[in-house]
């Protein structure tokens, strides 16, 4: 059963690993040029596209908003695959745009201060 449900939402896993590395992929890029030790996703775009720095990030946040289309096609797309096995893919998405949105904050936590304390400190208003 559970290779089963595997190859059902196979395509949905597999976008939503690439969606992963389309976003950590420019929050990594001075830290990976730093190193030295490897080519970063935005690096390997500016070689194989022949642009700058500037238009290859532009264009992998292109990448990453039409990457959040297709999953949310994909989930809207009647399939055999579990419902509650899809939104646990799509939440782990959705953890990651956050936790990379503007800097590491898998590395730097405390950049998470601030929607952390908005979820389980400061009241939600009544409407």
């Amino acid at each position: 059963m559970t290779i089963l449900v595997f190859f059902l939402c196979f395509e949905f896993v597999m976008l939503s690993f690439c969606f992963n590395h389309y976003i950590t992929s420019f929050i990594y890029l001075k830290d990976e040029q730093k190193r030295g030790d490897c080519a970063s996703g935005v690096e390997c775009f500016m070689k194989q596209y022949d642009v700058s720095e500037k238009k290859a990030i532009e264009e992998i946040q292109e990448m990453v908003a039409n990457g959040w289309k297709d999953i949310n096609e994909d989930c809207m797309r009647p399939t055999n695959a579990p419902m509650p096995l899809l939104q646990h893919i799509v939440n782990l998405v959705r953890v990651t745009d956050v936790m990379y949105e503007n800097d590491d904050a898998y590395t730097i936590p405390s950049s998470l201060k601030d929607d952390v304390a908005l979820l389980y400190i400061e009241q939600v208003p009544c409407v």
